[in-house]
């Protein structure tokens, strides 16, 4: 039995606890600097919520969340090496979406204490739930809901001036979307990477995402 918590400032020793996992899972150019994690975690800018067994840090996820924009953005979403493959990451999975979306995730679904965490916090009102994923996250989110955009989707390196090649995945707030205006589409992916990744607005891989020339895009189910 494990439990779900929220951490909201980087001085609790938990923390660092996170960011081993963070390193161990994450490759360096996934990696957003930890001074700018804790910075926004402090600020509540991320909310970081933290699984434990027995005091012991087994994963965590960063969620931010911005009303004004109606989009939550799934930032990172990690479990320690030696409680992988035990349901751990789709309890968490489960958790921010219910923390976002309380519709879209089935009470039976979920460990009731789950359920008590999230219904501890502020309701959200987003219309949008997204994340970022390689293509066998992608399978892992989209067998939890999530589906794809039919979007070429080119995520840029915290370490570098390149893209990775990744798959947006999204779930709206009814879990009945099945396309997004692309003008709608550009105002979030403009935010994630001039707020997330701090790109200035005349970086090219900021103007090549914008390019797209579909007035709408799809989501499918993925796989």
């Amino acid at each position: 039995m494990f439990k779900i918590r929220r951490i909201t400032n980087s001085s609790d020793p938990v923390w660092s606890h996170c960011l081993n996992i963070y390193r161990d899972v994450f490759v360096s150019d996934e990696r957003e600097p930890q001074a700018s994690l804790s910075d926004c975690i402090d600020t509540g800018e991320y909310h970081l919520w933290v699984s434990e067994r027995r005091d012991e840090v087994i994963g965590f996820y960063i969620l931010s969340i911005y009303p004004e924009r109606n989009y939550a953005l799934l930032c990172y979403l990690a479990v320690a090496s030696n409680w992988q493959g035990q349901g751990i990451g789709r309890e968490l999975c489960r958790h921010a979406m219910a923390a976002v979306h309380p519709a879209t995730v089935h009470p039976a679904t979920v460990d009731p204490a789950i359920v008590d965490s999230v219904a501890t916090q502020p309701v959200v009102n987003v219309k949008w739930l997204l994340v970022e994923a390689h293509r066998r996250q992608a399978l892992y989110y989209g067998q939890l809901g999530f589906l794809k955009l039919q979007y070429p989707y080119l995520s840029p390196s915290f370490d570098s001036n390149e893209s990775i090649p990744m798959s947006l995945m999204a779930i709206s707030v009814n879990n009945q979307a099945k396309h997004i205006e692309i003008k709608e589409l550009n105002g979030i992916v403009e935010h994630i990477f001039t707020a997330g990744y701090q790109l200035e607005p005349s970086d090219k891989r900021l103007t090549q995402q914008l390019s797209c020339t579909h007035t709408t895009i799809d989501l499918i189910a993925w796989p």
